[in-house]
C-alpha cells in the first residue's frame, strides 16, 4: 500500500535531523586517461536537473549534490538554487537508458520511474537500484566543452549520439556537515 506524504512535511522532517546525515558519492574506476584531467572533480555535482562529474563544478549555476536518505522519496537533495527550498527525489526509469534526473522542488516523481530502490548498503558502499549498478557516465559535445560527465542509468542498452565511461562505481563518502 502506498501512503503519499507531502515533500514539505518530509523537509520539514529532514531539516529537524542533523545535517550530518547527506551525504556525497565519489566517483572510482574511471579510467587512467581520465584521471588527470578530473583530478580534484571526482565528487557528484548537480546542475540542470541531474549529476554530473567533473568541472561543471565550478559553473555558477551548479552545486555540490549533498544527498540524504528520506523515508518514502529515496535518495533526495535540497538545492539551494531552487525555490520554493523543497526536497528533490533523484529518480530513474530501471527499463531506458537516460540521465539519472531529480524532480522539481516538492513535485512528485513520474509515473514509471523509480526513486525507491536506491541503496548503498553494499559490501563497497557503492550506490545501486534494485542490487543493480548500471550507472554510467555519458558526454555530449556541450559537456565535453565544461570536461564534464553527466550521470546516466543503463536501463536498455548503450546510448546514441554520446560518449560514455562505464564500469564506474558511485562509493558513499560518508557524512557531510555542509
Amino acid at each position: 500500500m502506498f501512503t503519499k506524504v507531502s515533500l514539505g512535511a518530509a523537509a520539514l522532517a529532514l531539516a529537524s535531523t542533523a545535517a550530518a546525515q547527506s551525504f556525497t558519492l565519489n566517483v572510482t574506476g574511471l579510467p587512467s586517461y581520465l584521471t588527470s584531467t578530473l583530478t580534484g572533480y571526482t565528487t557528484l555535482s548537480y546542475a540542470n536537473s541531474t549529476a554530473y562529474l567533473g568541472q561543471i563544478s565550478q559553473q555558477l549555476y551548479s552545486e555540490k549534490l549533498l544527498l540524504s536518505s528520506v523515508g518514502g522519496y529515496g535518495l533526495a537533495f535540497q538545492s539551494w538554487h531552487s525555490a520554493p527550498h523543497e526536497l528533490q527525489s533523484m529518480y530513474i526509469n530501471p527499463n531506458v537508458t537516460g540521465p539519472v534526473l531529480f524532480t522539481n522542488p516538492g513535485g512528485d516523481v513520474p509515473a514509471g520511474f523509480d526513486a525507491q530502490g536506491f541503496s548503498t548498503d553494499n559490501a563497497a558502499g557503492a550506490l545501486t537500484n534494485n542490487g543493480e549498478n548500471n550507472f554510467i557516465f555519458c558526454q555530449d559535445v556541450e559537456e565535453s566543452s565544461l570536461n564534464s560527465w553527466e550521470l546516466w542509468w543503463e536501463g536498455a542498452g548503450e546510448p546514441n549520439g554520446v560518449s560514455c565511461l562505464v564500469d564506474i562505481d558511485l562509493i558513499e563518502v560518508g557524512e557531510c556537515e555542509d
